[in-house]
């Protein structure tokens, strides 16, 4: 193609005259392009009339830079929205396919996925949102004109409309009357940030709104990226946000044949995983899938081929197919990856979820990953072995853990079946997909039983504090009947002569009375430790399990519960007191 540098020259005038081709035979090819050119662009064209923003980054993405860090801006104000991108510019080349329908100079370039562009309709896409666009490249400086014959594809040269950047390409959308603005505008808001970390070339992006109201909004984002052995580590910074991210490729080699993919043995799967710094929260933001462009919630990018309106993948094609199968492999490599390294007890967090999926055609992915990850040693129990999720269970802090965050009832035997303390809280609930689950009152009780019985000095040799934080924990779970009957059967209540006794079929009395009655021979109770009973926590906890008051009342209970007992005999010495026991206890009452 040559450059023609009068003014509302179509591009295409010099090659027609140049050719040795009636003008008759011109003429009918033209009607011909008039007819079919609208239907052609209505059904490759998208629904989402800013989906063109996706587009032309793309577009970006595939350009040759030769600048130190390759930055794409969008500005817009009402009725227009510029782009302006430090690439090295248009060739002739490049002019002729951004004319063609369906036809791109970057399709096929590679073997591996090195080009993201599909088709030369992708910067086509500008015609949901502009009646004229000017573009400026090099020494090309041109226009596409939506509301002229053939102006979708035949470019007039005409100056930019804005004076332009040296070494930038710059495009000026020239919106239509009607369109949406508000539309691009919230997209321009709410720029998907991650969107950077996928994009092979561009490092920057700017985007600067000037609204009706005079308020003008910023964003700049940028990526640097180092090498960490295998991985790639991406810090974004937008404004003053900075996240970081872990990137892990994983190849598929065994592809199936694809048109569109010719000769291609291998391509690959991206995996981005947001870290922080230990110990503090991931972002709970969805991540998405990447294809060529966004498409669904998950932080993945793969070669997908896409449906006409390229907002979603091909579900039928054997070649994505693959693709997703692959993903499980890809997925649990980076897990045992993980498991070595930095990311040991964060990675539960990655796991996604088969309940919350958007996508319908990455289930079975999700399904294979959950399923493969429950038969697998992944997670580190309390004895540090790594063992499967689903022989786990998880102690929650509330209220089962004493004041350091340790389990009451870790000790040797249950330590091989508690999820490991190093995993941070926000990791945990995940892992309950793949098979953990959440130590139950039940179970806690049961695990306590059987620590006091086979180990009681360890328990009560324990500190004061951390008794009474155990009572806080019981009383909490005392209020089922149930739960009740089995603390009962625990030997956890001290006595005043150093022995300790459970609460079941036993007649237990706080030491301190408001009276002074005195325990009268014959009569078999046991008294709760003083020190014991001082700390409000116990004292409760004793309460509930039955321990009384010693008064009164309560003693001639027990003195009458001796009378009615079949080998009682007041004629025997020892039984003598209750008799008169019990007449001065009546009297005192």
């Amino acid at each position: 193609m040559e450059k023609s540098s009068g003014r509302g020259s179509s591009c295409w005038s010099v090659t027609v005259l140049k050719c040795n081709i009636s003008l008759p035979y011109i003429v009918c090819l033209l009607i011909k392009l008039w007819l079919i050119l609208p239907c052609s662009l209505s059904s490759q064209l998208y629904e989402k009339s800013t989906h063109f923003l996706l587009e032309l980054i793309q577009n970006a993405d595939d350009n040759t830079y030769d600048c130190p860090r390759p930055t794409l801006s969008f500005s817009y104000k009402p009725g227009s929205l510029r782009i302006d991108c430090n690439e090295v510019g248009f060739s002739a080349e490049n002019v002729e396919a951004i004319c063609a329908i369906s036809r791109s100079t970057k399709s096929g370039k590679t073997s591996d996925g090195e080009y993201i562009g599909e088709k030369g309709i992708g910067f086509k896409s500008v015609f949901k949102a502009a009646d004229v666009v000017w573009i400026s490249s090099r020494d090309f400086t041109f226009k596409f004109d939506k509301t002229k014959f053939l102006g979708m594809v035949a470019p007039v040269w005409e100056a930019f409309p804005e004076p332009t950047q040296p070494g930038c390409t710059s495009i000026y959308l020239q919106l239509s009357k009607g369109y949406e603005e508000d539309t691009l505008i919230h997209e321009l808001l709410t720029f998907d940030t991650n969107l950077l970390i996928f994009l092979r070339r561009v490092e920057e992006i700017n985007i600067r709104v000037n609204r009706r109201d005079e308020q003008v909004w910023e964003k700049k984002i940028r990526k640097d990226e180092s090498q960490q052995g295998a991985d790639r580590l991406t810090v974004l910074y937008a404004n003053e946000e900075i996240s970081r991210y872990l990137i892990r490729t994983h190849i598929i080699k065994d592809l199936p044949k694809e048109l569109k993919r010719p000769n291609w043995p291998q391509t690959k799967i991206l995996l981005a995983f947001p870290i922080t710094e230990p110990q503090k929260p991931l972002p709970l933001t969805p991540q998405n899938v990447y294809a060529f462009l966004p498409i669904r919630n998950y932080g993945l990018k793969g070669d997908f081929l896409l449906t006409a309106s390229r907002e979603d993948i091909e579900s039928t094609l054997p070649w994505n197919r693959t693709i997703r199968d692959a993903l499980a492999d890809a997925f649990l490599l980076s897990i045992d990856h993980f498991n070595q390294g930095q990311l040991r007890y964060v990675w539960p967090y990655y796991l996604p979820s088969a309940s919350t999926a958007t996508c319908s055609f990455l289930e079975p992915a999700i399904t294979s990953i959950l399923a493969k990850l429950r038969e697998s040693d992944v997670l580190e129990s309390c004895a540090e072995t790594m063992v499967k999720a689903s022989s786990l269970k998880h102690v929650p802090l509330d209220p089962f853990v004493d004041g350091e965050g340790v389990p009451f009832t870790l000790n040797t035997h249950t330590a091989a079946g508690y999820l490991s303390l190093k995993y941070p809280a926000w990791a945990i609930e995940a892992t309950s997909s793949i098979g953990v689950s959440q130590l139950s009152p039940r179970e806690f009780l049961g695990d306590l039983h059987s620590a006091i019985k086979r180990d009681p000095t360890t328990f009560r040799t324990k500190s004061a504090t951390w008794h009474s934080q155990l009572a806080q924990t019981l009383v909490k779970i005392s209020t089922d009947v149930e739960l009740i009957s089995l603390i009962q059967d625990i030997c956890l209540i001290p006595l005043h002569d150093g022995n300790w006794s459970s609460a079941k079929g036993q007649s237990l009395f706080f030491s301190k009375s408001k009276t002074s009655l005195e325990v009268p021979s014959g009569i078999e109770v046991l008294i709760v430790d003083s020190i014991a009973e001082s700390d409000p926590h116990r004292c409760r906890l004793f309460t509930n399990l039955g321990v009384k008051a010693w008064e009164a009342p309560e003693i001639c209970r027990l003195v009458l519960k001796v009378h009615d007992s079949s080998d009682f005999d007041p004629n025997r010495p020892d039984h003598l007191p209750c008799c008169i026991s019990l007449q001065s206890f009546m009297a005192a009452s």
